[in-house]
């Protein structure tokens, strides 16, 4: 095995990064160690945005999981998540966009209440689609996704409201002096 298809593998390395309770904001920087490679490459890597992985890759990301080769390439997250997919990504939806409170404050938004959401959340009682459909609109969520199927929580393309705001002051800090002066006024006139 050369070359190895990115589709599975990004997924597993999502799944795995989540799984061991790493934010989504950091999971760029770990694959850079991991693969000592470019921020590029990493987002690469996260994003499905290369159809290839190569052997010493794999062998990286097997070394960095403490997994054998083989056990990353068998691994099928949305077999493992099946049962739990839309109890996890409506606990990923409020947690990154309402945060403390958001039970409450989802269910005020769609005229629910709060123990309806928490019973959404343990998985005691299922939303209807009508549900599922003002929950998707509630978050900006794309109306054609599944939420018991997608795995919104492990999409790198998805950001929360609250993972915006990080991920925004965690890049404006590392922003070099050139750049932040040309963006400035532009960013100025925008965030007024």
């Amino acid at each position: 095995l050369s070359k190895l298809t990115m589709i599975n593998f990004s997924l597993v390395v999502r799944y795995e990064l989540w799984n061991m309770g790493l934010p989504k904001l950091n999971w760029e920087e770990y694959i850079r160690e991991w693969l000592k490679c470019s921020n590029r490459r990493a987002n690469e890597v996260l994003l499905n945005d290369s159809e290839v992985i190569s052997e010493e890759e794999l062998g990286r990301v097997s070394l960095a999981l403490g997994k054998s080769k083989e056990d990353l390439l068998l691994l099928d997250p949305l077999h493992d998540l099946n049962a739990r997919m839309l109890i996890l990504n409506l606990n990923y939806l409020i947690a990154s966009n309402v945060g403390h409170g958001g039970k409450q404050i989802v269910a005020k938004r769609l005229g629910v209440e709060p123990g309806t959401v928490s019973r959404w959340l343990s998985g005691t009682r299922t939303p209807s689609r009508e549900d599922l459909t003002e929950i998707a609109k509630c978050f900006s969520v794309d109306l054609t996704l599944d939420l018991t199927v997608t795995p919104l929580f492990l999409s790198y393309h998805y950001f929360g409201y609250l993972e915006m705001q990080q991920w925004l002051k965690q890049k404006s800090d590392t922003i070099n002096r050139e750049l932040l002066v040309s963006l400035f006024p532009a960013l100025r006139r925008l965030l007024e």
